[in-house]
């Protein structure tokens, strides 16, 4: 059995190396963390899983250059129904969660893997208060 590497991120900012492709990448800083991904190559992906809930800033993942984001997350509140939300593909250059209606509490988890030109985003986010889309550019 293959174990996967476990990378915690506690600085405010971080740059993902190719090497670190198929990690899980934890967010674990509640100030707030802006990861950027490498630049588009087919077969990259990584894992993202928020350990510890953003309480201020927001936690971000975006895409190196003018490469954009797609892909379908579904944003989940302890109260209510799911609310999926879109990123287009065109437009949209990163994921922001700002700890309640974007996201990025605990029980977040998402992987974002690239087809050589897009970074394709899938997963769930945990949200509270009127949920709205964490796709954004």
């Amino acid at each position: 059995m293959q174990r996967r590497r476990f990378v915690d991120i506690t600085s405010a900012t971080a740059t993902l190396g190719r090497n670190q492709s198929g990690s899980v990448i934890r967010f674990d800083r509640a100030a707030g963390i802006v990861i950027t991904l490498p630049t588009a190559r087919a077969g990259l992906w990584y894992d993202f899983l928020v350990k510890t809930s953003v309480t201020s800033n927001a936690y971000e993942v975006e895409a190196a250059g003018t490469t954009k984001v797609g892909g379908a997350l579904v944003n989940s509140k302890d109260d209510t129904a799911s609310k999926s939300f879109l990123g287009d593909g065109s437009s949209d250059t990163k994921v922001s969660m700002n700890g309640t209606t974007t996201g990025g509490r605990v029980g977040t988890y998402f992987r974002a893997f690239c087809d050589g030109t897009i970074w394709h985003i899938v997963g769930d986010n945990a949200s509270s208060g009127s949920e709205a889309t964490p796709f954004s550019s």
